[in-house]
């Protein structure tokens, strides 16, 4: 694998409980060149002195009221110092070797936008996510969301992914800008799709490397849906 260094970007508003399972996870790596930039947006509940106290190494970027995820999120990437941006929430803990697998696809230039399999935490043997196809409704649908995990065939090119956790090379914002902060939270990274793929960016999921999430908690389970149902028939999967 080529050498390469990696940003990782959380976005937090509260629930420190939770990142502080998500920077554990991140603690446990076997790729260990990367930094993380935890953007606190907002909090009430003395995220960013705790992160002071219980994880020094973490550098904070402090906004001063509550934003939402593109805002956030937007912040993280203008301080992040690599080619390779990694983005990833709060709700999420990860396998020891999925970022290694993940730089090594990067390595191989498989993709511009590469997304880890993220299996629901309390359901580990469910798919959460295997990246994202997109209606031509216009609106997103996790691949793969709800099927168990040791049949589904994985498919290596998508037309998205989640920017719940995902890594991103620094060109594709560079070229299309950052995420469009009129969404606010949700759809963001729909948006950010489309407009990378009609840049000719490619994006591909990388199913050994894993992922769980702990659905909506960042959000206490306030969220609109992006599982299937009852969108149009008709979907962009590459």
């Amino acid at each position: 694998m080529n050498a390469m260094y990696i940003s990782v970007i959380i976005p937090t508003w509260n629930r420190r409980q939770l990142l502080a399972a998500c920077l554990d996870s991140l603690a446990a790596q076997t790729f260990r060149d990367f930094e993380i930039i935890v953007v606190d947006d907002g909090s009430t509940d003395g995220t960013a002195a705790y992160l002071a106290d219980a994880y020094p190494h973490v550098r904070v970027v402090s906004l001063a009221r509550n934003s939402g995820f593109a805002t956030a999120i937007n912040a993280g990437i203008r301080q992040a110092q690599s080619d390779w941006l990694f983005l990833l929430n709060n709700d999420m803990t990860l396998e020891p070797s999925c970022m290694e697998l993940l730089a090594d696809a990067a390595s191989q230039d498989l993709a511009s936008l590469i997304a880890p399999l993220v299996l629901c935490q309390d359901q580990p043997q469910l798919i959460y996510g295997a990246g994202d196809r997109q209606y031509v409704s216009g609106r997103p649908e996790a691949i793969g969301h709800g099927q168990p995990v040791d049949t589904f065939v994985h498919p290596r090119r998508i037309f998205g992914v989640s920017a719940g956790a995902a890594l991103y090379d620094r060109s594709v914002f560079e070229r299309i800008g950052l995420f469009d902060e009129s969404f606010g939270a949700y759809f963001e990274d729909s948006d950010l799709n489309f407009r990378a793929k009609l840049a000719g960016f490619r994006a591909c999921v990388v199913p050994e490397a894993r992922a769980y999430h702990l659905g909506s908690a960042s959000l206490n389970a306030r969220h609109l849906w992006r599982a299937p149902g009852n969108a149009a028939a008709t979907i962009c999967s590459s």
